[in-house]
Order: C-alpha cells, then structure tokens, then sequence
C-alpha cells in the first residue's frame, strides 16, 4: 500500500507530506491547529516514529472547498512541491455533490498526481459530520464517499474512513456528538485524536511490511469514470488572454503565497473581459459577509450570478470557488464579469478575483 513511502523513509531519511483537503484539513475546530488537528497528529507520528528523517509537511488546504476545486489547484498547491506521499480529504466537502461529477473530480486529482510522479503514495480520507451521521443512520448513502471510494479502488489507491471509526466512537462512548464535534461540522481535540488514532493504525499495518529494495512506480490505468479533466488548470488572472478591464485593477498582496496578485473593484458596475480556449470556466475569488456578487456572462449569453456570501460566512472573508459552466462548445470563448450592486461609502472593495480555472 504504502511501499514508496516506506521506501523513501528507510533508504533516503526523507518525506515530503501533503495535505490536501478542506477546512478539517485546516484544523478547524481544534485548540491548536499547528498541534491537535489530524494533520499536525500524523506528521508527528511520522517524526516520531522515524526521528532519524527529515519529515517535511506540505500544507494544502483550503477550508470550504471540495474536489471540484481540488482538481484545478492540485498542481499549484501540491504537485509543484513534489509530495511523496499525499493524504487527500475532501469527502464532506463533497457531500451533497452529484456522484458522477464528484467520481469524475476525484479520478482527476488522482491522475494529475500520479502523472506527476509515478511514484507517489497517495491516501484518501473520509471525514464525517452530524448531518452525515444522522444521514448514514437513516440508511442514507454518502454519495460522496462511495463516488471516491469507486476512484480509489480504480487507481488501487487506499483509503481511510476515518470519519466511520469517529461515528462508531461517539455511539460507543454514549455521549453527544457534539463532545467530539462541537459544532457539528468540525471535530474538537477528541474528535482528531480519535480520526488520526484511525488513520495510525491503517500507516502502522503500511509500514510493518518489508522494506523494498527500490521505488515501484504506480500503475496509471485508462480512465475509468465518464470524464477526466487531465486539462484542468488555474491560471493567474496576470496570464489571461486579451484581459481588458474597466473599474477593475491589479492588485498586490505579496502575503498571499497562493495568489500574490489578483483583480479587484471598488466600484458598482465595474467590469473585466477576457478569452480562453475550453469547455468549463470557473473563479477563484475573494467571498465574505461584504462581498458583492458577480454576474458572469459567456459569449454574450444569458448572465450567471455568482454569490459571493454563503451560510458560514457571517462575519469573515475566505477564498471562494465556483464553478460557471461546463460542457462548453470545443473552442475560443469571450466572457464578461461584472460587480452587482452599489458602491460604498468607505471605498473598500467589492470583489477580488485570484484565478480563473479552466479546461
């Protein structure tokens, strides 16, 4: 299962670990991010275990983001770090997706790895939630997590439910969910002690095996579900083409590692145009409690609203993602964004574009 990384832990003293996944990858809900959540609990596992190694963790997340996303920023944010082994956990963030489309986004990220390095150790998570728990109670399928599982076995990539051994935990333990996921969506420290005890045990059975003698490239098969996205790409809003703007400039933010210049607009009615080559259009941007919306128009046709507020964001801003169209005609399209909405008396910002993504 896990014989490259294993490998890599014996013979060369190193491992590069990526984190891909959403806001549980992040840590949200635990004490301490950098300390209690799965992600830090596993790479100090791996220390532990192997102190005579350089363990490099390769932070990936994204909080609110599923693999619809995931399979634009796969290789800005995991691949260009060259990953030896990458945990990939996005099922919740996927619940309530259409299977197919969550099967295909899936098999995309594990082909865009594994095309990168053949090489590459790759797991899959599955986290839960309250909803998911009461769901998968009723007799419900978690359409999320069957969608994924269809591509890991496909790929021969393992999987790990740890959200299953929290679910089973807390019906042991006869206490409220809420112990172990307090506010229902994101565990606290218990609920990561007992998802990364989850994931330990499936490394530890991993890495008893015998040690190889040499890497053993991963077989990459023909792909398996309806469609593959192996084109998928984000594009810095620098690189787009024929980029015309009005109301709307280039701004720096040299912090923001993942998108250190994007668009944005002070201004009601500001718009930007710009042209690309491919069947589905997608944003990355800037959404928050004071974020105004976009319309998105393609080719001139009837204009799209993006909504740049949801549910869980009350009083915060955090990247965004969404996807516009898909199942476009083959070829070159022209398309038109514009802010919804007034002005404000402050002049703050309406709208900040980060990336287009494409395919």
């Amino acid at each position: 299962m896990l014989k490259n990384t294993l490998y890599k832990l014996t013979h060369d003293k190193n491992l590069r670990i990526a984190y891909f996944g959403g806001s549980i990858t992040e840590g949200a809900g635990a004490s301490d991010q950098t300390k209690t959540c799965y992600r830090a609990l596993v790479t100090e596992y791996f220390k532990n275990k192997y102190p005579d190694c350089d363990i490099t963790e390769i932070y990936a997340a994204i909080g609110g983001t599923g693999t619809s996303y995931g399979m634009y920023r796969v290789v800005p944010d995991v691949i260009a770090h060259s990953p030896d082994l990458t945990f990939v956990e996005f099922a919740i963030n996927d619940y309530g997706d259409n299977y197919n489309s969550i099967r295909c986004q899936t098999e995309t990220i594990i082909r865009k790895l594994l095309i990168s390095n053949p090489n590459m150790d790759i797991i899959l998570l599955f986290s839960t939630s309250e909803e998911v728990i009461e769901a998968v109670e009723r007799g419900d399928e978690f359409d999320s997590r069957s969608a994924q599982l269809t591509a890991a076995h496909h790929y021969n990539v393992p999987t790990v439910d740890h959200g299953a051994a929290l679910h089973a935990a807390i019906r042991k333990s006869g206490r409220p969910v809420t112990d172990f996921i307090p506010d229902t969506l994101h565990p606290g420290d218990l609920g990561y002690r007992v998802m990364t005890d989850c994931i330990i045990e499936k490394l530890e059975t991993a890495l008893a095996k015998e040690v190889p003698q040499a890497l053993v490239p991963h077989e990459i098969p023909s792909p398996d579900a309806p469609k593959v996205y192996d084109n998928a790409r984000l594009v810095p809003v620098t690189s787009l083409d024929a980029l015309n703007m009005c109301g709307f400039e280039l701004t720096k933010a040299p912090e923001n590692e993942r998108f250190p210049e994007y668009l944005a607009a002070r201004d009601g009615g500001a718009s930007f145009s710009f042209e690309f080559e491919g069947e589905a259009l997608g944003f990355a941007w800037v959404g928050g409690y004071c974020s105004n919306d976009l319309s998105v128009s393609i080719d001139g046709g009837e204009p799209i609203t993006a909504r740049s507020w949801d549910h869980a964001l009350r009083s915060f801003h955090r990247m965004q993602n969404a996807v516009f169209a898909k199942g476009l005609p083959t070829g070159s399209h022209t398309v038109t964004v514009t802010v919804i909405g007034d002005s404000r008396e402050d002049h703050s910002e309406l709208c900040g574009i980060a990336g287009v993504f494409l395919c």
